[in-house]
């Protein structure tokens, strides 16, 4: 019975409390005030230690923590009265993403909540996205930014804002998702999507690039998820995004055109394939800093440009200019975080030294074509990627003044521009030489050969070689530098001279120009190169000297080559004089000085003279192509000398080049002729094409300035003479 009675108080109690709790409800709802219900009992309170079974004691007071409610009940008294607190927390609703896309062909998708949005395997593009939160009990909102084709990167939109474009069928190639707002401390949002050629990339989270940038690859799906922070993230997150690098770029080389991009410090262009790099695109990549990157590029004929940025083509293309030189910068708020390192591959340098942030790589005033290109970003505080002792490297500063005939001192030029005259036949004087604005210490010193003086002792830094008011010209000239500058520099000239126009490049103390000939320098050069960088080179035709043999003048190149045919050294003549050695059988081609005397010897043919081969001095009266000779005989390619005496070729039978009398060819280089000057057909033709009427012809014996040519032998059964051209 007890048992009984107690389970019946316990239900009493319980639905009393329920009562109470409603009650308390109503009147929180309708006064904004909580209200304590009393009664007239002396009430008194217990913990939950004290609680004791209804059975064992009928005047109890229960707190209910769970339920925050007070039970009061007084002892001999059957009226309860129950004080009922609440504080119940409102329910937490799970917020919800939703995105939809603009699909190539399609249009615009229903929006998911979950899942893949866009096509897969059927190769269409996204053009654009929407996408919206359902915060449920959060604050917040969504933003994201697309990369689109041949636009870039958008500015982040939020709340359902088209990301994208419509009707320009255009790509969109990658994407970034970010929360803002109180929702982003409790949840990540992550998301992957499926590009062009590579199918499902990796999963992004919070604002990280998803898709491939510069590849030109299509989305064609995305997926999205929000996961509250802490609980189980998706698996493969290693490669959301395909970049060439964070920083890269391309080159536009010769004959290639534009290669793909590159990037982080790998090789845009070529070695060892002689091409020059045209032009160059530089752009930064998915990193968490804002800025741009700025380049300038030193350009064949054009020299420095203005600087582009961000992808924009420094540099030149369909004009076949070279690249000499670039420099680099990082701008805004990377620049504080990152240095950039850039090297290049010049022509006959090979690969540089690095240098940063806006110093110059390559070579400037050099005529060097930059070849090949590394281009990496380093942060702050770190190393570079490998030496730097040498990265650029420049035409050092000379400067130069000439004094003219009938001109005077001229304005000074320098680094290679022309001091003098070209073309108007006037001889330099004197000169002066000085160094520019260098990186050492030192001196330049000079040496002219001058007209009757032979060479003058070295003059320096802007002091004078030569002379003034005597009339005498300069016929070489020597340079030098000394001191610390020496160390780094050669000093490369050459000289414009009378009758042969310029010679070649010459450096470091010899000598250009020519000695003994009596010709003019009208001209000079001047060039301050680094050692061993120079495609210059040391040209052997960069002086001649003629030297006294046997009353005429030889001639030897800058390496003391002696030319016995020096038409390839001095070019051909307007006149000559033609000597002829009877006791030699040579005849030797006289060329005239600078100052006109024919005393160079220029070429030298053997040759038959004959017992009846007059002494004496003469003038060439006559040419003929083909003429009869005694004997019978004929001749090609015949010059009167004097009455019955021609040079000619060997003889034939008839007018024909098929019948040439074999035993008299035998014998060139004898006395064996009827007085004729008898020559093999290519010299006999030499004669006839390059000695006008009235060539003088001197008939001599004595000593040869050249050695004799040899004679050829032919069969005896040939008629031909295996010199005549037109054979």
């Amino acid at each position: 019975m007890k048992k009984t009675l107690s389970i019946i108080v316990s239900l009493l109690l319980i639905f009393s409390t329920i009562l109470n709790v409603k009650a308390f409800e109503t009147n929180q709802i309708e006064n904004s005030s909580n209200e304590v219900v009393e009664d007239n009992t002396n009430d008194s309170s217990i913990n939950e230690d004290d609680l004791q079974d209804v059975d064992q004691n009928e005047n109890t007071e229960i707190v209910d923590d769970n339920e925050n409610s007070e039970i009061n009940t007084t002892e001999g008294n059957d009226e309860i009265t129950n004080q009922v607190t609440t504080n119940s927390p409102e329910e937490v609703i799970t917020p919800k993403i939703m995105y939809k896309t603009h699909v190539q062909d399609y249009g615009w998708s229903n929006y998911i909540s979950e899942g893949v949005s866009g096509t897969v395997g059927k190769s269409k593009r996204l053009e654009a996205i929407k996408m919206k939160l359902d915060l449920g009990s959060y604050e917040g909102s969504i933003e994201y930014a697309t990369h689109i084709q041949d636009i870039g990167w958008t500015s982040f939109v939020s709340d359902d804002q088209l990301s994208g474009t419509e009707g320009k069928s255009k790509r969109l190639e990658a994407i970034k998702i970010k929360l803002v707002g109180d929702i982003a401390n409790y949840y990540d949002v992550y998301y992957r999507v499926h590009i062009q050629d590579n199918g499902w990339l990796d999963w992004a989270c919070n604002g990280a690039s998803a898709g491939s940038e510069t590849y030109g690859k299509r989305l064609e799906g995305i997926e999205i998820k929000l996961i509250k922070k802490g609980d189980q993230i998706p698996e493969n997150t290693q490669n959301p995004f395909i970049y060439p690098g964070y920083i890269y770029y391309s080159t536009h080389v010769q004959d290639y055109g534009w290669l793909s991009n590159i990037g982080d410090g790998k090789t845009s262009g070529t070695s060892g394939q002689s091409k020059r790099i045209e032009a160059l695109k530089v752009s930064l990549c998915n990193l968490p800093y804002s800025g741009n990157v700025e380049y300038s590029t030193h350009i064949q004929d054009i020299g420095w440009q203005s600087y582009r940025k961000n992808g924009s083509i420094s540099g030149t293309s369909g004009q076949s200019k070279r690249v000499e030189a670039i420099k680099i910068k990082l701008t805004g708020e990377i620049s504080n975080y990152y240095d950039v390192y850039y090297r290049v591959h010049a022509q006959d340098l090979g690969w540089m030294s690095w240098t940063c942030n806006d110093s110059k790589a390559g070579t400037e005033g050099l005529e060097l074509r930059v070849e090949a290109i590394q281009i990496c970003l380093v942060e702050k505080g770190e190393n570079a990627p490998g030496d730097i002792s040498r990265p650029f490297v420049e035409q050092g500063k000379v400067e130069y003044s000439s004094h003219v005939q009938n001109i005077g001192w001229q304005n000074y030029v320098n680094n290679g521009n022309t001091s003098g005259t070209v073309g108007e036949g006037l001889r330099l004087e004197a000169l002066k030489i000085r160094l520019g604005d260098n990186s050492y210490e030192g001196n330049i010193e000079y040496s002219t050969h001058v007209q009757d003086y032979g060479w003058m002792n070295y003059s320096s830094n802007d002091s004078i070689s030569g002379t003034i008011g005597q009339s005498k010209r300069i016929e070489a000239i020597k340079i030098r530098l000394t001191g610390e500058i020496s160390n780094y520099y050669d000093v490369f000239y050459r000289v414009q001279c009378q009758d042969f126009g310029w010679l070649g490049w010459t450096c470091n103390d010899r000598i250009a120009g020519t000695t003994g000939g009596g010709y003019r320098i009208e001209s000079i050069q001047i060039k301050l190169y680094p050692k061993n960088i120079t495609n210059l080179g040391i040209s052997h035709l960069s002086c001649i000297t003629f030297e006294d043999k046997n009353g005429f003048k030889v001639c030897k190149d800058a390496n003391g080559t002696l030319y016995e045919d020096a038409q390839g050294l001095l070019g051909m003549k307007s006149s000559y004089v033609l000597r002829v050695n009877k006791s030699t059988n040579v005849v030797t081609v006289l060329a005239a000085n600078g100052t006109g005397d024919y005393n160079i010897a220029y070429k030298r043919f053997v040759c038959s003279t004959g017992n009846g081969t007059p002494y004496g001095t003469y003038y060439t009266p006559v040419k003929y192509r083909w003429r009869y000779l005694v004997g019978p005989s004929y001749g090609q390619y015949c010059t009167r000398i004097v009455n019955g005496i021609l040079f000619h070729s060997l003889p034939y039978d008839k007018q024909n080049p098929y019948t040439l009398q074999t035993s008299e060819f035998n014998k060139l280089g004898t006395t064996c002729s009827h007085g004729c000057v008898r020559l093999m057909c290519r010299d006999a033709k030499w004669i006839y094409d390059n000695c006008g009427l009235g060539t003088r012809v001197d008939i001599v014996s004595g000593a040869d300035p050249l050695s004799k040519p040899s004679a050829p032998k032919i069969p005896a059964n040939q008629r031909w003479d295996p010199t005549d051209p037109n054979i």
